[in-house]
């Protein structure tokens, strides 16, 4: 049951600006509390762009000026008997409570946290040897074939505790001025105090165990830690192990399983850290392979094929467009691009961002057109609930393609996609060469990171654009191509009726196991189709609007949003919600019924869904004199 300071929020509708993990954690009830109480919760919604790695950091670390304010967790903790004597070892002497004794104290126990959880996390390889007894015969390593969340048993316990002492020795992240103290009585006393430490009245929050077992109550909050470890202290030899743990976004669905994908959460915590709690080096250095294939040899799966996490990269784009990965990565298209033209690669590329009279990219709001003035009702009044009110919206000049990105032009990015196009044991899908068809199984980062590895493009006129996803705005104007009606065909067709003629969709209503699609597949971008008859392009030229795959919009989904749209400030350009769990889908599918494909209709997933019947197209927005491809928020 969610606890009334919560659902205060949600009143406030200020649980709306979480980012999406944030929310999923605050429906658990002691969640809810760490999020709500102090000043933690206002911190964190007084930025709008706060992580859940921020909120996560401020709940712990923060410190309050007074001793009497609500402080963070760590400061709460360490307050009690004998919490209260980290890293002091007289305990006949009671500390004195002053801020900069507390401060050295929340850093000394998110350090040995950290520690203990990366240590869990990532387990110390080779033979374990007491520092302390020079005569101690090695003893088998912890098994480093995966993380533990608990050890059990005296020896164990105290063989993993070497380790994290270890850690904290060679990374040099203890504050004491003799790093001999770190062992003996003084690192036991210190254990105890952690051990020891209670937070908000949530026991045994952060660690639970004695001296034979040891777990973080919270696998969370593991996570949290070891990232916070990794970011900030660890040291070089562990890097290897820590990239290959990046989970594999292409064994995430469908009937594979990546073991990796435990490793999920100390990932986003460790991406989205905040810059000012990390040695940038360090943190640099555990996402830089991840857009730079020659420093990937530890990101590879089984053919040696690199891993590329489009979530990851999306998280990271910020502080790592400028570094010298960052500048690798964006440049690998435009080498494809310049390549031989004897080289498929190539083509596919030059195709794909094609110019001069057979040009993909279409300009938009400049009249090129019919009615195409920029300005149109959206919306619909007898749509859904989310498509209402209508309301006049004003566009800029934009670009849109006309087709939907295909699995061969996704795949110059990541070549692995082609053993993904669609399940193995779809019969519909066998034999057929799918290079043309729209590009499936793709998440929204996917489609982001894929315009941000392209970058931009060059008009015929010179101007520079910048590629992106269509706003949902831009995304309905050129679909509806100057009309109001339902769909938007070519000249003589009737705009309030659907037809499988010229439009692939389904009869999945609401019934999943009844489809009955006279395809039951994908056709070609442009509408081509050996089994059926040619699909025809809209009245402003762009292709498969409606029906074929659900496109992903670069807008958050909120079904009220309209409601604030009716206002003039938001009728401009308009770009969606500030925060949202998903992300907008348009258009209807192969799969879905004809009521689905209609030019008004709205859906939406989280980022991170795949399916085979979801893709994307490119859209291009000007690019400003020197300026750069920035990440949609």
């Amino acid at each position: 049951m969610l606890s009334m300071v919560f659902r205060t929020n949600i009143r406030n509708q200020k649980y709306g600006r979480l980012e999406f993990e944030a929310r999923c954690l605050a429906r658990i009830p002691r969640y809810s509390r760490l999020l709500s109480e102090g000043p933690t919760l206002a911190r964190a919604l007084a930025d709008d762009s706060a992580t859940l790695a921020y909120i996560f950091y401020e709940a712990y670390h923060y410190l309050a000026p007074r001793n009497t304010d609500h402080t963070g967790l760590l400061d709460t903790g360490l307050r009690g008997d004998p919490a209260k004597f980290l890293g002091i070892h007289d305990r006949l002497k009671p500390p004195a409570c002053n801020e900069e004794l507390r401060r050295r104290q929340v850093k000394l126990a998110s350090k040995i946290l950290g520690a203990i959880a990366f240590e869990m996390f990532f387990p110390s390889p080779g033979p374990v040897v007491d520092p302390n007894d020079p005569f101690a015969e090695p003893e088998p390593a912890a098994n480093a074939t995966g993380p533990r969340f608990r050890i059990d048993g005296t020896e164990q316990v105290d063989a993993f505790y070497v380790n994290v002492q270890n850690r904290l020795l060679k990374s040099k992240a203890y504050w004491l001025e003799n790093p001999n103290e770190v062992h003996g009585p003084k690192w036991t006393q210190d254990l105890e105090s952690i051990r020891s430490m209670n937070s908000r009245g949530l026991e045994h929050f952060i660690l639970d165990g004695g001296e034979s077992s040891i777990r973080f109550t919270d696998i969370t909050v593991q996570a949290f830690f070891a990232a916070v470890w990794a970011t900030s202290y660890m040291h070089g030899d562990d890097l290897d192990a820590v990239l290959r743990s990046v989970p594999d976004p292409w064994l995430s669905y469908a009937k594979d399983c990546d073991p990796k994908k435990v490793y999920t959460e100390f990932w986003r915590f460790a991406a989205q850290m905040p810059a000012e709690h990390v040695h940038a080096k360090r943190w640099e250095s555990m996402f830089a392979p991840l857009y730079d294939c020659q420093l990937s040899r530890h990101l590879q799966c089984a053919d040696s094929t690199p891993i590329r996490s489009t979530e990851l990269i999306y998280r990271t784009w910020d502080r790592m467009h400028n570094t010298q990965a960052g500048i690798v990565f964006q440049s690998e298209f435009q080498q494809i691009l310049c390549g031989a033209q004897s080289d498929a690669r190539q083509r596919v590329a030059a195709n794909l961002l094609r110019t001069g009279q057979e040009e993909n990219f279409l300009t938009l709001c400049e009249g090129r057109c019919e009615r195409d003035d920029g300005r149109f009702r959206m919306g619909s009044d007898a749509g859904h609930g989310d498509e209402q009110p209508v309301h006049t919206v004003t566009l800029s000049h934009y670009r849109l393609h006309r087709y939907c990105v295909t699995n061969n032009e996704f795949e110059l990015f990541e070549p692995r996609r082609k053993r993904k196009r669609y399940l193995a044991d779809a019969a519909n899908f066998r034999g057929m060469d799918f290079s043309r068809h729209p590009v499936v199984n793709v998440s929204w980062y996917d489609a982001v990171v894929f315009a941000l590895w392209i970058g931009h493009t060059q008009a015929d006129d010179g101007r520079q654009y910048a590629l992106t996803l269509p706003t949902e705005a831009q995304w309905e104007y050129a679909c509806r191509a100057g009309q109001q009606t339902e769909y938007t065909w070519n000249a003589g067709r009737d705009g309030d009726k659907i037809d499988k003629s010229y439009c692939n969709y389904g009869d999945w209503e609401f019934k999943p196991n009844n489809s009955k699609n006279i395809r039951a597949r994908t056709v070609e971008v442009d509408g081509s189709d050996p089994g059926g008859p040619q699909l025809p392009v809209n009245l402003w030229g762009f292709s498969q609007m409606h029906g074929n795959v659900w496109e992903w919009c670069r807008d958050w989904y909120d079904q009220h949003y309209y409601e604030t749209c009716v206002d003039e400030e938001f009728s401009e350009n308009p770009m969606g919600p500030q925060k949202a769990i998903r992300r907008v889908l348009r258009g209807g599918s192969w799969i879905y019924g004809g009521v689905f494909c209609r030019s008004a209709l709205r859906d939406g997933n989280v980022p991170s869904f795949r399916y085979w019947y979801v893709g994307f197209r490119l859209a291009a927005v000007p690019l400003s004199p020197g300026g750069h491809v920035g990440k949609i928020p």
